[in-house]
């Protein structure tokens, strides 16, 4: 039986994913893991930022979308201000953050922020999982709003502490996903949407 770990990470897989950037955090320990394991490279950096600000960079220069990951809370939001720069900039970078389990929401949890509301602003899409069966959609759908459109910010999802259950599980696995993407109008830019990485031409003028 796959669990949320296993499946966030077949489904990067299936877009295409060959890298991603991050910093080592326990909700996002399962995820990183099972990337590696199926042969993507996790480019280790030493703050939240860098790997936003990586992923940016590389989206830039490679003219394809990019993951950035991290714990949790301020881990989270440390993503910020790379991800609002690559909404500035209309670049395709998605965030994978983890999350406090949706039990202890609002009582006081560790690292109990509503990272959603913090993202929407600077992010073209947001989101979080609450089942697992929906990972796979999910990330496809962040990979097509980053890719498809007005190419716009990052996209960050928002993973929970849960991310050990089984897909089987009926009960809701805190997962959250915002997601952004660059450019504007569709500047020949096929979307790594649902399974597939698309190749796509720089515009000219891509704000």
């Amino acid at each position: 039986m796959a669990i949320g770990s296993d499946i966030v990470a077949k489904a990067m897989k299936h877009e295409g994913v060959t890298d991603f950037f991050y910093i080592m955090g326990a909700p996002m320990l399962g995820v990183e893991k099972a990337c590696m394991t199926l042969g993507l490279r996790g480019i280790d950096v030493r703050h939240e930022q860098a790997a936003a600000m990586a992923g940016f960079a590389y989206s830039r220069l490679l003219n394809r979308p990019s993951f950035c990951m991290a714990a949790s809370g301020p881990g989270v939001t440390n993503l910020l201000t790379g991800i609002a720069h690559a909404w500035a900039d209309c670049t395709p970078v998605i965030a994978l953050g983890g999350a406090a389990p949706v039990a202890t929401w609002h009582r006081g949890a560790f690292q109990d922020i509503d990272q959603l509301a913090i993202f929407k602003p600077c992010t073209k899409w947001s989101d979080r999982v609450h089942h697992v069966r929906r990972i796979p959609e999910l990330i496809h759908l962040a990979v097509t709003q980053a890719m498809t459109g007005k190419p716009g910010r990052s996209t960050s999802i928002c993973r929970g502490t849960s991310s050990t259950r089984r897909s089987t599980s009926r009960r809701s696995s805190t997962r959250r996903l915002m997601t952004t993407r660059s450019g504007r109008g569709r500047c020949r830019a096929p979307a790594r949407c649902g399974g597939l990485s698309i190749s796509w031409s720089r515009p000219s003028n891509p704000c």
